[in-house]
C-alpha cells in the first residue's frame, strides 16, 4: 500500500508527537514540546521547564512549562 507524501508527513493530534494533558493557553488545543534554547537550558538548572509550541496552525502560541515532579 502506497501513502502519498502529504499523508505521511501531517501530524494529527492524536499522533504520539502531542502531549496528552498540555493545552494551549491561548486556544485550549494540543500543545507539542519543541526544543530549548540556551537561556531555557541556564533556567532549567534551578527549575526544571519543557518549551512547548501549539499544534495549531492559526495559533502561533510557544511558550514554557513547568514540569511536574515525579512522585
Amino acid at each position: 500500500m502506497h501513502i502519498p507524501a502529504s499523508d505521511a508527513t501531517a501530524r494529527s493530534e492524536d499522533s504520539g508527537h502531542y502531549a496528552k494533558g498540555i493545552p494551549c493557553p491561548r486556544c485550549g488545543r494540543s500543545a507539542y514540546r519543541v526544543q530549548r534554547n540556551l537561556m531555557d537550558l541556564f533556567v532549567n538548572l534551578f527549575v526544571s521547564i519543557y518549551r512547548y509550541r501549539c499544534g495549531s496552525m492559526s495559533c502561533i502560541w510557544e511558550g514554557k512549562v513547568r514540569a511536574r515532579r515525579m512522585r
